[in-house]
């Protein structure tokens, strides 16, 4: 065949294998191959997710090609994190690490093959990584590094077999608990320096809730409004650590000193201010201060009528990048604050809908009610549509309306969000959940990712993707996502429950249940503070405990489920089939969450009911089946045939 007859073409090729191979053929062979098998079949979906497609697969060898450099080194971290999970289950022993070379270059094509140099050297930078770690070439992090959220150490230039020039070589660094999560760690200890960036390494502020000096008590919703449109601006920025809103929000009232908050909080700056509001007039004072040495770095007065309250927040925050010296991405000009409204009476509205929201569900009628009218006072607000929105996913959830009403409600409002404009991040956590419900987990997955691309500053951001990799089982993946949330909302309750839910998951019972109790220290009647230590009790069999944490919350049917499975585990039939008895009796007037009766059903060791009613659940799309695959109340049933088939169904099965 001469040269003429072989198509050419640029690709980004991926090259990956096992490390230490041999010695685990050698030691079970069986194993082995099966292991291999079910890698490579977890690589080749997610080379097909990310445009690419698998070359050649043989022994323990994997070659693959992508049109996109990006989606390329995409894919090898991804395929790193999901072997890291699968390992943390596996003996140290039994633990398949792969290596991982990306390259781009020339390629010569005859059908489905590829050569040439630009795969050869893929195959050589393999040969360079570590076990669980990737290597690029100089080529590819040129193209990759600020597009990116990575870190990259250089490795100067390698010779590599057969080809004449020597390569720059990269390694790729990825926070995901793998072999280079090791590496940041030994290199950060050491004082090394890293090319990228982390949350930890950039200038980081929190704002403090600014003072209501308006002489009204009822005012309190703005300035702290004022405060939470502060935070996230600023939060927008890639450049800049931001904590977010409850955690900045603790200290609201206390007398505390600064430096005390900056280190409770680690941040290097703070700023503070009041607000004076009468009528349709405003002044705001800010004033941002470097707290190791107590340096006023600005301050300025604002004397400004309420339609200008945008303005003023992005003054505001355009004064506070420029005391700290942020690099926005080569467009610092940019307005910070987007100005979503107009209509000086629906912000008001909103702000008063968030005031009630940030109060948690036992308020959430009441931020129903201003979210409505916010949206009736200016019917293009979209944050006001993307908070009602969440708002309703929970409430409704909780308050078991029908899957079919929730589901139809909550997306028709994040559709209308989506359709004023479909770049405000906030709109795709609910619409993630949404996906879910329906089962849609590559659409779930986009959502969250989306909201993370918009906003990758904002915690619930990162919290909204933990919450998918956890429930979807990718446990290891979940906590390294929900701690980049707590960096930047480290006083966080919620966040701190998906962390405590996840070690339930995972079955790390003793730390769940010591980290709850702190936790609690700071918010001691947080109900879901309660549910996790409840459920981390009952993971160690301690179910009267576990009883005692949530009795108080009985008469709302999320809690009563847990409770029936506790009261029935801790051989409290009669008061389990009590719970049971009002759940099965509410399904006959109306809609009642068939998981919910289920759970309940599983405390009593019903397995035949457990599966007919997680049947139900599956048809109607019950909100509970999120977390089906990782929920502890169904562990007894999973050498059950019957629990495969419940997985399989909703998409979940291995």
């Amino acid at each position: 065949m001469t040269p003429q007859e072989f198509a050419r073409k640029l690709s980004a090729i991926l090259s990956a294998d096992v490390a230490e191979y041999s010695r685990l053929m050698g030691e079970d062979e069986d194993l082995t191959i099966r292991t291999v098998t079910g890698n490579r079949k977890m690589m080749g979906t997610l080379i097909e997710q990310y445009k690419g497609r698998v070359v050649d697969s043989p022994g323990d060898n994997l070659l693959a090609e992508f049109s996109s450099v990006t989606q390329a080194v995409n894919c090898a971290v991804e395929i790193q994190r999901e072997l890291a999970e699968r390992n943390a289950e596996l003996p140290e022993d039994r633990r398949m690490e792969y290596r991982i070379g990306v390259n781009v270059g020339d390629v010569a094509q005859e059908g489905d093959r590829i050569y040439g140099d630009g795969v050869n050297i893929a195959s050589r930078l393999e040969s360079l990584a570590e076990p669980g770690g990737i290597c690029i070439s100089g080529f590819v992090y040129n193209q990759v590094k600020n597009r990116l959220k990575l870190e990259y150490e250089y490795l100067g230039e390698q010779s590599v077999k057969n080809i004449k020039e020597p390569v720059p070589v990269y390694r790729v660094l990825s926070f995901t608990g793998t072999a280079s999560h090791k590496v940041i760690e030994g290199k950060k200890a050491a004082g090394g320096e890293m090319i990228g960036s982390s949350f930890s390494d950039k200038p980081s502020i929190a704002v403090l809730p600014f003072a209501n000096i308006s002489g009204d008590p009822e005012q309190e919703y703005f300035s702290d409004g004022m405060t939470e449109e502060l935070i996230g601006a600023l939060a927008k920025l890639d450049g800049l650590k931001v904590i977010s809103r409850t955690s900045a929000f603790y200290f609201k009232g206390k007398d505390v000193k600064l430096r005390q908050v900056a280190e409770e909080l680690k941040v290097d700056n703070v700023l503070e201010g009041s607000v004076r509001k009468a009528g349709n007039q405003l002044r705001i004072s800010a004033q941002l201060i470097k707290v190791d040495d107590d340096t006023h770095l600005w301050s300025e007065t604002y004397d400004r009528e309420l339609k200008n309250v945008f303005s003023i927040q992005d003054e505001i925050s355009q004064a506070v990048v420029q005391n700290l010296k942020v690099k926005l991405l080569g467009r610092p000009a940019e307005p910070l604050v987007k100005d979503y409204t107009k209509n000086t009476e629906a912000y008001e509205l909103f702000l008063k809908g968030k005031h009630f929201e940030n109060k948690g569900l036992f308020e959430f009628e009441k931020a129903i009610e201003f979210m409505e009218k916010a949206i009736k006072a200016d019917p293009a607000y979209v944050p006001a549509y993307a908070s009602l929105a969440s708002i309703h996913y929970i409430f409704d959830t909780f308050r078991s309306l029908p899957p079919w009403e929730l589901n139809q409600k909550v997306n028709a409002l994040i559709q209308k969000a989506l359709e004023i404009d479909d770049n405000y991040a906030l709109t795709y956590s609910p619409l993630g959940r949404i996906k879910i419900n329906e089962y849609d987990w590559q659409g779930a997955e986009k959502s969250y990712k989306r909201s993370l691309e918009l906003n990758p500053g904002h915690s619930d951001s990162h919290a909204g993707y933990s919450h998918y990799l956890g429930v979807v089982g990718r446990l290891n993946a979940a906590i390294v996502e929900i701690k980049h949330a707590l960096e930047l909302d480290p006083l966080s309750s919620w966040h701190r429950c998906f962390f405590h839910t996840y070690l339930i998951w995972m079955g790390r019972f003793e730390e769940a249940i010591e980290k709850s109790k702190e936790t609690l220290e700071l918010d001691p009647n947080n109900p879901w503070l309660l549910t996790t230590l409840a459920w981390a009790l009952a993971g160690k069999g301690m179910y009267d405990k576990a009883i005692s944490k949530v009795q108080g919350f009985r008469n709302i049917p999320f809690f009563g489920a847990y409770l029936g499975y506790f009261y029935g585990n801790a051989d409290r039939k009669e008061e389990a089939q009590k719970i049971l008895d009002d759940f099965l009796d509410r399904s006959r007037q109306n809609y009642f969450s068939p998981y919910m009766i289920a759970q309940v059903y599983s405390g009593l060791g019903e397995k035949d009911k457990v599966f007919e009613w997680l049947e139900k659940a599956y048809e109607v799309k019950d909100p509970g089946n999120f977390k089906i695959k990782v929920d502890i109340v169904f562990h007894s049933l999973h050498s059950d045939p019957r629990w495969t088939e419940q997985l399989k169904k909703r998409g979940l099965a291995d």
